[in-house]
């Protein structure tokens, strides 16, 4: 859900290419990546997770993050 987002916030910022459109997928970057960090705190308490996370070694994008 986080990465699609993402990818269209780019598609904008490429067709609408200007300081304040950078500095808005920037932002969301940023955002999306402290709530992925806070929601895995939480999540991380439930065992079916971290069964999850042992399969899944990334939180957004593959090889990164």
């Amino acid at each position: 859900m986080y990465a699609t987002d993402l990818l269209l916030r780019v598609g904008f910022v490429i067709s609408h290419f200007n300081i304040v459109t950078i500095s808005l997928i920037v932002l969301s970057a940023v955002s999306y990546i402290y709530r992925a960090i806070l929601e895995e705190k939480l999540l991380i308490q439930d065992e079916a997770y971290r069964e999850y996370k042992e399969k899944v070694k990334y939180r957004l994008i593959p090889y990164i993050f």
